[in-house]
């Protein structure tokens, strides 16, 4: 297929369909990517993990993207992987004759690279994809609003202030005396 790629309907009614042009229907999968499968290695399991729950609350995966979102979490810890050995061994071995070579994992981190960003934009996961979007991921609340959630009353957990009302307006009053009284700079007029 030539040309740019259809963008999905949802990301376009997200966006508020800028164009104004008719949408289409496609196949609508479950809500959400449940569980990771059984046969993603360790790491992209962990990926799954973390990252599917924040899509699912942002409406943007169904069942359908099961395949694609299980080859970027594979493409993530492929990454992660080449990397770590990159770290510990260094980016470089040298051959019997002495040259220098790049080890193979540079080149297996550049394509894991490569594939993870290109799926990462699929899913609106890049700074750039997702100012497209305007949609906010869910975040997980601060600690004033787990202190709410919990029952506890938050002024418990705050310090007073060191100072009573009086004496602060005593010293704001001082304050602003002492600029009223203070000489104005050359030329300064009030």
């Amino acid at each position: 297929m030539r040309g740019r790629k259809p963008k999905p309907t949802r990301l376009k009614l997200l966006e508020g369909n800028p164009g104004k042009r008719r949408l289409r229907s496609e196949p609508r999968g479950e809500p959400g990517l449940g569980r990771p499968p059984e046969w993603l290695t360790a790491g992209a399991k962990r990926f799954w993990r973390k990252v599917a729950p924040q899509l699912e609350g942002a409406g943007i995966a169904t069942g359908l993207d099961v395949a694609c979102f299980a080859a970027l979490a594979e493409a993530y810890a492929s990454w992660r992987g080449a990397l770590a050995r990159i770290a510990e061994h260094g980016p470089t071995y040298s051959t019997l004759s002495g040259l220098v070579r790049p080890r193979p994992e540079v080149a297996m981190a550049a394509r894991a690279e490569r594939s993870m960003a290109a799926l990462l934009a699929e899913f609106g996961l890049t700074p750039s994809s997702r100012t497209r979007l305007g949609v906010e991921l869910p975040r997980a609340p601060g600690p004033l609003r787990q202190l709410i959630e919990q029952g506890k009353d938050p002024a418990r957990f705050f310090k007073p202030p060191e100072e009573d009302l009086e004496a602060f307006l005593e010293r704001r009053r001082r304050l602003i005396e002492s600029r009223a009284q203070s000489p104005k700079p050359n030329g300064a007029q009030e």
